[in-house]
């Protein structure tokens, strides 16, 4: 049986990129998380007084690219429409009247909603207080901000805001998680070499 310089040639290409992957080691050690935890936080964004009103339930919808909060008052039979595109300056846009006995709005798709009389008994009640708390150091966490008398709580993990409705009004609040300046370091890594 001859071997071929070529085939040797060929031999060598194939493994040697197995041999060295076989000289290296994976380091199983846990490493501290990267970043600044101290920049993470669940920040007031804006606020709209609506003073002596309470919110019997919220949902969003997204209607030709703006997104809205719709929040069911509990103290009149009305669906206030706001818009929330840009969060950091909500806007009520509208009052849409509800008929007497049409309580619970279940979804809306653009100009069209779905209104039952009752309300949905899987949804979840709202708290009543919502706490911020920052636990950077964990012996003594600090409450950051405090709302009182909630009636509507959502969140919009897509968009990483958090709506709060009580006795003030509806307060809407940004997750600002920490970045993970690592992981960023081996994203351009990737990016420059790895294409």
């Amino acid at each position: 049986m001859t071997i071929t310089l070529r085939k040797m040639f060929t031999a060598a290409l194939l493994l040697a990129p197995l041999v060295a992957y076989a000289g290296t080691s994976v380091d199983a050690r846990p490493r501290p998380l990267s970043g600044d935890p101290t920049k993470d936080g669940i920040n007031v964004l804006s606020h709209v007084s609506l003073a002596g009103e309470s919110a019997g339930g919220m949902l969003t919808a997204v209607k030709w690219r703006k997104h809205y909060l719709y929040v069911e008052l509990a103290t009149r039979p009305v669906l206030l429409e706001i818009d929330v595109s840009d969060a950091a300056r909500p806007a009520i846009v509208g009052e849409l009247p509800l008929a007497k006995g049409d309580n619970h709005v279940g979804v809306v798709v653009g100009n069209t909603m779905l209104v039952t009389d009752s309300e949905d008994a899987a949804a979840p009640k709202p708290p009543r207080s919502v706490k911020v708390i920052n636990f950077t150091e964990a012996a003594n966490p600090k409450i950051v901000r405090e709302f009182a008398n909630v009636t509507g709580f959502l969140r919009d993990a897509s968009r990483g805001l958090v709506y709060v409705f009580n006795d003030a009004g509806l307060w809407v609040l940004r997750e600002t998680p920490a970045p993970d300046e690592e992981l960023q370091r081996q994203y351009d890594h990737d990016v420059l070499y790895n294409h």
